[in-house]
């Protein structure tokens, strides 16, 4: 009980007066939250739902608390997950790996989700797809869960109103960067998802080049 009380004073209250502060969101719109990724998720999961037991408002906002236990993250079974649930959009990261396809993983390493080692971008896609990211998550599934790749994710979403992809590591070489670039804006022009697609990224630098190659799409600064 001290930890909701902690919870609600510490973390809930001033997240929701900040939502409360934008003016895109008003009285009576339904907020869905999700927790995911961290040992604590599934207590902070826990202390949402206690406080919003009954779908309690808060501001005049209604918040539904996204369990994080339904699949490993960032992968095809959590995303599959999301389309069931009626979601509109996802988000996702992605790394540009060393034989220059883009994995879909949270992280720069491999500890925390899988039963791998190392640096993402440092792996082959083959590499990575040897390793269980589900091998870490309770309960464990009973079949491996391998790491997606860019391709297989944005085929799976194809339908969704938003694609949120924010790029995590980059070669630090002009001309891998360049190929980079060169790679991702083919695969979302074959997929034809880029009006719904949103790039974000710490590496404003790459950013400017993308709207420089690709003006259309929409970006934003992390």
């Amino acid at each position: 009980r001290s930890i909701i009380k902690r919870f609600r004073k510490e973390i809930w209250r001033p997240f929701v007066r900040a939502l409360n502060d934008y003016d895109m969101i008003k009285e009576g719109d339904n907020i869905a939250v999700c927790i995911s990724g961290g040992k604590d998720s599934m207590l902070l999961a826990k202390c949402m739902q206690e406080i919003l037991r009954h779908g309690k408002m808060e501001f005049g906002l209604k918040f539904l608390v996204m369990d994080p236990g339904y699949a490993p993250e960032n992968t095809l079974p959590a995303f599959q997950k999301a389309i069931e649930l009626g979601a509109d959009g996802i988000e996702t990261d992605i790394h540009y790996t060393r034989d220059g396809r883009f994995a879909v993983c949270h992280d720069n390493t491999l500890e925390r989700t899988s039963d791998g080692q190392g640096s993402v971008s440092e792996k082959t896609i083959e590499q990575l797809k040897a390793y269980d990211f589900g091998c870490r998550f309770e309960p464990r599934p009973a079949e491996p869960v391998r790491l997606p790749i860019l391709e297989e994710l944005l085929d799976l979403v194809r339908e969704m109103d938003v694609i949120n992809i924010e790029v995590k590591e980059l070669p630090p070489e002009p001309s891998l960067r360049r190929e980079a670039v060169h790679t991702l804006l083919h695969i979302l022009r074959d997929f034809a998802c880029g009006s719904r697609v949103i790039l974000s990224s710490f590496q404003h630098e790459w950013l400017r080049e993308i709207k420089d190659r690709a003006p259309e799409l929409r970006t934003g600064l992390l």
